[in-house]
């Protein structure tokens, strides 16, 4: 597999005292606009997904669905499994390069939503987003130390954050990702 300076930390440790690390350098400036560095490093391309695009509205960049057929949104903490009435809003970038670590949790649910659908497209022939008549809703950050991820109808799935040592962020597994899809 070829990897590319993308994929690469750069840490500076202070060997000759305390062993500790001084400094540290990620080469995002490396990413090109409309890419997003994924939970565990990995380079996603968010534009011209299947599902996914981002497109500028004002000042600002947002996560959005050129077709109207999926979403991807943040609930900033505000939401649990007994929420019925979840508050969501658009993830938004300011230079189109999809670096912060609160974005990584969308750049990975994007990118694994459209292999999700690109899936059942070929091997079933279903178009998930078509079938439905609706946006496919993928919700991140629905509350702090949320280890779990589910289905709400009538086409939201929710996944959380974990807890940050045992549990990671559910969006930046695929195989959960596939799982509260299918």
């Amino acid at each position: 597999e070829e990897m590319s300076l993308t994929r690469w930390t750069t840490f500076h440790v202070d060997a000759s005292y305390t062993g500790k690390v001084v400094d540290v350098l990620r080469n995002d400036h490396m990413l090109n606009p409309g890419q997003g560095r994924g939970y565990f490093g990995d380079v996603r391309d968010l534009t011209e997904l299947t599902t996914l695009d981002t497109t500028k509205q004002g000042k600002r960049y947002v996560l959005s669905s050129p077709y109207g057929f999926s979403e991807v949104l943040e609930a900033k903490y505000k939401a649990d499994e007994t929420s019925t009435n979840i508050k969501t809003h658009p993830v938004v970038d300011e230079d189109n390069v999809w670096t912060r670590k609160d974005q990584s949790y969308t750049s990975d649910l994007a990118y694994f939503l459209m292999l999700v659908d690109e899936f059942f497209l070929s091997v079933f022939g279903i178009d998930l987003a078509s079938e439905a008549r609706m946006p496919l809703r993928g919700i991140v950050r629905i509350s702090k130390n949320f280890d779990n991820a589910f289905f709400q109808p009538p086409l939201n799935f929710l996944f959380g954050e974990g807890d940050g040592k045992r549990v990671l962020p559910l969006s930046a597994d695929e195989s959960v990702v596939s799982h509260e899809c299918g």
